[in-house]
């Protein structure tokens, strides 16, 4: 018994009649007899009883109709979700993103995404930045996606290895306790110099957010001593809140916490670059590529159908 044989016979159960089926199947009568014939011996059971007003299943045959129907439509569900993944809208996608960037920039991309993919299943991670240029690097993820101070700085950092490519700005900000709320906007970095700056760790090879308040320091001149390292951006938002010290942060974190102050500066801290990467002398899925292709960074050659 195939697929084939199935559809045949739930075809002349619904038709009542092997001649009407076999129009609607748009084939003659005797070979669509022959291949019921075929398929009760095969079975070895009877699956119509025939008569002057057509053909109606056996008990036997109700049996086929409704089991059959069941692998109908799992064989057209696997079908579908095989053209699917042929074009990029179903399959896996493996994507690791930066955490300061799953507050803003993240949740559109996917949106866009899902209606371009909608069966695609996305695994998503957000370690550090750093970690997620080892994991594209060994490939336990399709696509990184992190804000960088210095993307060129970044790409010959890793252009053996990595498509680089540019997505957007980040824009950074000042971070205040609560008691500031009444500080004008932009404040003056200078005033701050005594403070507990909460600033993330130095990470080899990937120029961040430490390298944009190094360098907004020297243009101010100031030297703050009181430096406080932390793993990442976000992990300063509740001590700030406490009153612990003072932070650069993306400007989007003022929706993400609103128990702390945000402010400009001046001089101006500047913005991160969003940067999407992926491994060179990979074959892409196309479910990869149609995220790419929503992010406006195809690799060269490639296209998204």
């Amino acid at each position: 018994m195939d697929l084939r044989e199935l559809r045949y016979f739930a075809a002349v159960v619904e038709a009542g009649s092997i001649s009407t089926a076999a129009t609607r199947l748009h084939m003659t009568q005797p070979p669509l007899s022959l291949a019921i014939s075929k398929l009760e011996r095969e079975l070895g059971v009877r699956l119509l009883t025939r008569s002057s007003r057509g053909v109606h299943p056996t008990p036997a045959g109700r049996y086929l109709i409704d089991a059959g129907s069941m692998l109908l439509n799992e064989s057209a569900r696997i079908e579908q979700t095989l053209r699917h993944m042929g074009d990029g809208r179903a399959g896996e996608l493996r994507l690791a993103v930066g955490p300061i960037l799953t507050w803003e920039f993240l949740p559109p991309l996917l949106a866009r995404y899902a209606i371009e993919a909608p069966d695609v299943d996305i695994e998503l991670f957000d370690p550090p930045s750093g970690q997620i240029l080892e994991r594209v690097r060994r490939a336990e993820v399709d696509v990184g996606i992190v804000a960088t101070a210095d993307i060129r700085a970044l790409r010959a950092a890793v252009a053996d290895e990595m498509n680089v490519s540019y997505a957007g700005q980040l824009p950074i900000v000042l971070a205040l306790p609560p008691g500031y709320t009444g500080t004008a906007d932009p404040v003056e970095l200078a005033d701050f110099e005594s403070e507990i700056w909460l600033v993330p760790h130095l990470v080899e090879r990937f120029p961040g957010i430490e390298a944009l308040v190094g360098d907004a320091w020297r243009i101010a001149g100031i030297s703050p001593t009181r430096i406080r390292h932390l793993a990442t951006p976000q992990t300063a938002l509740p001590l700030i809140a406490a009153g612990l010290g003072i932070g650069v942060v993306p400007d989007a974190a003022r929706a993400a916490r609103s128990d702390i102050v945000v402010r400009r500066t001046t001089p101006s801290i500047g913005a991160l670059e969003i940067t999407v990467l992926w491994r060179r002398h990979t074959n892409a899925t196309e479910a990869m590529l149609r995220f790419l292709s929503v992010l406006d960074c195809l690799p060269d050659g490639s296209a998204a159908s």
